[in-house]
């Protein structure tokens, strides 16, 4: 399973990306000469790929993704005590030494608390690394994980956001 196929667009500028193992470029018209055009005639605007993209560029040649990082941010239920605070660090810690499937412990971050209180503030933050999707997939599915999900999550979290990232 790979990306066959990548667009970005932006409010000033649109750029589409060659499938993984293709050997035209985004700039060659026989695959449609797409490339990073200005928003309006005469912008003097220039954009680079971000390294989001340079990576998708990057990607060997069999389109296989080698290494994600499974980035979560915990937000609590308001309003959260220092208590709660402690004991919902210590389950993810407690998690993190020796998550499922990871190729090694998790990282898990608290909020420095240097901003006011507000929706868009959220208390931790966990990151996890495997080998590949198949490890991903294997992990979402493990007990233990099931368990955090069931154990501590939904009773202690207004919300929390995932997001997986190929990664080198």
């Amino acid at each position: 399973m790979g990306v066959t196929n990548f667009l970005v667009r932006a409010s000033k500028f649109s750029l589409a990306l060659a499938p993984p193992g293709s050997t035209t470029s985004p700039a060659i018209p026989a695959w449609g000469g797409r490339r990073w055009v200005p928003a309006s005639p005469g912008s003097r605007c220039q954009a680079q790929p971000s390294s989001a993209m340079k990576f998708l560029l990057k990607r060997p040649s069999n389109g296989r993704i080698e290494m994600i990082t499974h980035t979560v941010i915990f937000r609590l239920n308001r309003p959260a005590t220092t208590g709660q605070r402690k004991q919902f660090l210590e389950a993810l810690e407690d998690f993190g030494r020796a998550a499922p499937h990871a190729t090694g412990p998790a990282l898990v971050h608290a909020d420095l608390q240097m901003r006011p209180e507000g929706r868009s503030v959220s208390e931790f933050l966990m990151e996890v690394r495997f080998a590949d999707p198949d490890a991903f997939k294997n992990y979402l599915n493990d007990p233990k994980h099931q368990r955090l999900v069931t154990d501590v999550l939904v009773p202690q979290c207004e919300s929390w956001l995932s997001v997986q990232a190929e990664t080198n």
